[in-house]
């Protein structure tokens, strides 16, 4: 069975690296945190965005905050979780 993928959705992940991941015909499965698949993503985005900008700024504080968070939703989307060993934060 081979999925089609919405060539504009498909590009919008593919900058923050799980483009292969995201399934669309998955989007609506709820997670045991209550979110599904989709919102869960988004949010992946979101703190990936927000990790880039405190980094940018060099603060610490909310670089950790949003590290621990993109570690959570990688585990709960079963996706490789990254290592941010620069923050004293290994793979959980």
């Amino acid at each position: 069975m081979t999925f089609r993928y919405n060539k504009k959705l498909s590009n919008r992940y593919k900058k923050y690296g799980f483009r292969n991941y995201y399934n669309p015909s998955n989007s609506n499965i709820v997670l045991p945190s209550g979110f599904t698949v989709k919102s869960a993503f988004r949010g992946l985005k979101k703190a990936w965005l927000g990790f880039k900008i405190a980094k940018s700024k060099d603060d610490d504080e909310k670089m950790i905050y949003y590290a621990r968070i993109i570690q959570k939703l990688q585990e709960e989307l079963c996706l490789p979780v990254s290592n941010f060993t620069n923050l004293d934060m290994p793979i959980r």
